[in-house]
């Protein structure tokens, strides 16, 4: 059995659609612009379920990691500060 492993330079990748979710993972301005083009998606758009999704998982996991008593690192904090409004 062979396992492959990638690195993936998140600031790197095309600005488009198909790396939005990683996108949104990513720091600063990719991630700003990752926020921004998700608010703009049709609604059409066919990942658009699966990618909203995954943004309410991940607000989820950072919400429970707080009430558990972990203390938030302010780059999460922000985050969840600027995709709670989009959901």
């Amino acid at each position: 059995m062979f396992f492959h492993t990638g690195i993936v330079v998140i600031h790197q990748l095309p600005v488009n659609q198909e790396t939005l979710w990683l996108r949104i993972l990513g720091k600063g301005n990719v991630q700003q612009k990752a926020i921004e083009q998700l608010k703009k998606l049709p609604l059409h758009y066919p990942h658009r379920d699966n990618i909203i999704d995954l943004v309410l998982n991940l607000l989820a996991m950072l919400e429970l990691n707080q009430k558990k008593g972990n203390i938030l690192q302010p780059e999460n904090r922000e985050l969840v500060m600027k995709l709670s409004p989009i959901y």
